[in-house]
C-alpha cells in the first residue's frame, strides 16, 4: 500500500486531495472518485444522485447486487423480474435464543429492499423523535418529510407536492374485499378511522400511504438515481463487493473492492456507507471499526474502538394470524390498509407472501400483528464471512403480553369480518408458533453524541473517531421507528445528503 501522506486539512477540498494521489492508489478497472457511495439501496441511490449534483465532484456508486432496469420498479409487492433485476437474498437468523435458525430476506441490487417491498411509506410518528439526538426533533424533520414526497391524495401543510417520491393510497371504493372487510370490522372494535396515516402518528385504522403510482412501486432508484444516471461525473458499478474501507492516519483514503476473484484498491476522497442495517456494520468491522476484542479475534486491525457496531439491533416482531383468503384481482397491493392500536400494528395482507414474492414467506394469507416498540435488542455479527442476525425476541414479559393482546384483537376483527378464526387460545405458545419478523432492522450503527458509548455515528452521520467516513441508512436510526422505516430512512438520507453535499432533495 503506498504511503499517501497526511490527510487533508479541513480547508482542503477532498476531491483535490483524492486526485492528487489517485494515480498511485486507484484501479484502472474501477477509477477512484471524490465520493464513493457503498450500497445502492433506498439511501444510497438518493445520496449518490445528490452528491453528483455538483459537476466538479466525481461520484462512484458501488453495489454488490445486479443493476436492474433503472426507472422500472415493478408492481407493488411483486419482486421485479427480468435480467439484472433487484432480488431478495437470504441471511441466517435466529428469532429467539431457544429457537432453531431460520432465514430472513432483504433486497440486493440497485434499489435494494426498497425495490422489492410492498411500497409501505408511513412516516415515523412525531413522538418517536423524542428518542433521537437533539437536532432530530419532529419539528426538524418535518420539512424533510415534505421535501421527499409528492402526495397525490392529501393536500395540507404537513405534506409535500413536489418531491421525487409519489405517495398514494388505494381509494376506499377500490379496496380488495379482505381490506374493506377488515377496515369495517376494526371500526366495530372501537378503532377510529384515520384518513391520513402520515399526520403525526395517531392510532386508528386507515389506508396505507404507498410510494407508488397506479399500482407501480417508485423507489429512490427510479425516482432519484435514474433521472441523473447519464451524468459524466457519476459512475454506477454493480456486481462488486466492497470488502473494507482503508484509512491513512484515521482518515479515509480508499476502499478495497472485490469483483469475482479480482481485488482492486479504489481511491476515495470521502466514503458514504449505505449498505443497510445488516451489511453496514459488517463493512465497518472488516475495516477495523468496532469492539477491539472482537476485531482482534477476527484478525482485523483496530482503527477505532466503537463497541456499538453491530449491536443495538431493533426490529418489529410480528405474529402471523392466518385467515381465509378471497381471490385477488391482478394489481392488488400486498397491504392496502392497516391499524395502529396501543403499540401494535395490524396488517391484513391481501394474500400469502409467496403470492407476491415467490419463496419469500408463508403461502397462507395472514394478518401480521407487529409490536412497534419492542424491548428486544439483538446483534448482527459475522460468521464465516457471512452476516448472522440474532433478534432475541420475546425475552421480555411485556413484549409477550402485548403480542398476545394484539393477536387476540386481530382474531376478534377476523371473527367480525367473517374471515375465519384460527384455532386455539391466544397464549404464549400460540404466539411463539406464529412468530416472524417484519424485517425492519435498524440501529446497528446508531447515531448519538460523542459521549454516548454505544453510538457509532454523530447526528450528521459521521463515524466517530475517523474522518471522511459517513453512514447513511437504516443502521443509524437510534431505534426502529414505530411505523415501518422506509419513509423515515429516505427522509434521513435526504437531510444528510444536503448537509454533506449542499444539494436538496
Amino acid at each position: 500500500m503506498p504511503d499517501c501522506g497526511a490527510a487533508p486539512s479541513s480547508s482542503e477540498p477532498s476531491g483535490r486531495w483524492c486526485r492528487a494521489f489517485a494515480r498511485d492508489l486507484q484501479s484502472a478497472v474501477i477509477p477512484g472518485a471524490d465520493v464513493v457511495v457503498i450500497g445502492a439501496g433506498s439511501a444510497g441511490c438518493l445520496v449518490a444522485a445528490r452528491a453528483s449534483d455538483d459537476p466538479a465532484r466525481t461520484v462512484l456508486l458501488l453495489e454488490s447486487g445486479p443493476a436492474g432496469p433503472l426507472g422500472s420498479d415493478g408492481e407493488i409487492g411483486v419482486l421485479p423480474v427480468g435480467p439484472g433485476a433487484a432480488r431478495a437474498v437470504e441471511y441466517p437468523a435466529r428469532l429467539m435464543r431457544d429457537r432453531s435458525p431460520t432465514v430472513v430476506r432483504r433486497g440486493t441490487g440497485v434499489g435494494g429492499s426498497g425495490a422489492i417491498n410492498g411500497a409501505y411509506f408511513v412516516r415515523a410518528p412525531d413522538a418517536d423523535f423524542a428518542a433521537w439526538p437533539a437536532t432530530w426533533t419532529a419539528r426538524d424533520v418535518a420539512p424533510w418529510f415534505r421535501r421527499i414526497e409528492r402526495d397525490l391524495d392529501v393536500s395540507s401543510p404537513r405534506h409535500g407536492d413536489a418531491g421525487p417520491i409519489p405517495v398514494s393510497r388505494v381509494p376506499l371504493h377500490d379496496l380488495a374485499p379482505v381490506s374493506a372487510r377488515f377496515l369495517a370490522a376494526a371500526a366495530d372494535t372501537g378503532m377510529p378511522y384515520v384518513a391520513d396515516m402520515n399526520d403525526g402518528g395517531r392510532d386508528g385504522v386507515g389506508t396505507v400511504p404507498m410510494n407508488a403510482v397506479n399500482g407501480v412501486r417508485v423507489s429512490t432508484s427510479s425516482a432519484c438515481l435514474a433521472p441523473v444516471a447519464g451524468r459524466p461525473n457519476l459512475t454506477v458499478r454493480t456486481g462488486v463487493r466492497v470488502d473494507r474501507i482503508l484509512f491513512q492516519r484515521n482518515r479515509v483514503h480508499g476502499v478495497v473492492v472485490r469483483d469475482g476473484e479480482a481485488e482492486y484498491v479504489v481511491a476515495a476522497g470521502e466514503v458514504v456507507l449505505c449498505a443497510g442495517a445488516v451489511e453496514s456494520p459488517l463493512a465497518l468491522t472488516r475495516s477495523g471499526i468496532g469492539e477491539p476484542e472482537t476485531l482482534r479475534g477476527s484478525g482485523f486491525p483496530v482503527v477505532t474502538d466503537l463497541p456499538g457496531v453491530g449491536s443495538g439491533l431493533s426490529d418489529h416482531p410480528e405474529v402471523l394470524v392466518p385467515y381465509a383468503a378471497d381471490g385477488l384481482r391482478p394489481g392488488t397491493a400486498l397491504l392496502e390498509v392497516c391499524g395502529e392500536w396501543h403499540g401494535y400494528e395490524m396488517r391484513p395482507y391481501t394474500a400469502g407472501f409467496d403470492r407476491f414474492i415467490p419463496g419469500s414467506g408463508p403461502g397462507d394469507a395472514c394478518v401480521g400483528v407487529s409490536l412497534m416498540a419492542s424491548d428486544a435488542r439483538g446483534v448482527v455479527r459475522s460468521s464465516g464471512g457471512r452476516a448472522v442476525i440474532e433478534y432475541d425476541y420475546l425475552r421480555s414479559a411485556r413484549d409477550r403480553q402485548r403480542l398476545r393482546e394484539g393477536a387476540a384483537h386481530a382474531v376478534e376483527i377476523l371473527r367480525r369480518a367473517g374471515l375465519g378464526v384460527p384455532p386455539g387460545p391466544v397464549d404464549d405458545t400460540w404466539v411463539r408458533e406464529r412468530l416472524a419478523t417484519s424485517q425492519h432492522a435498524s440501529g446497528t450503527c446508531r447515531m448519538g453524541e460523542a459521549g454516548d458509548p454505544h453510538a457509532v455515528v454523530d447526528p450528521a452521520g459521521k463515524v466517530h473517531g475517523v474522518d471522511g467516513l459517513h453512514v447513511v441508512d437504516g443502521s443509524i436510526l437510534p431505534v426502529v421507528p414505530s411505523r415501518g422505516p422506509h419513509a423515515t430512512v429516505v427522509m434521513v438520507a435526504a437531510r444528510l445528503a444536503e448537509s454533506l453535499f449542499g444539494a436538496g432533495a
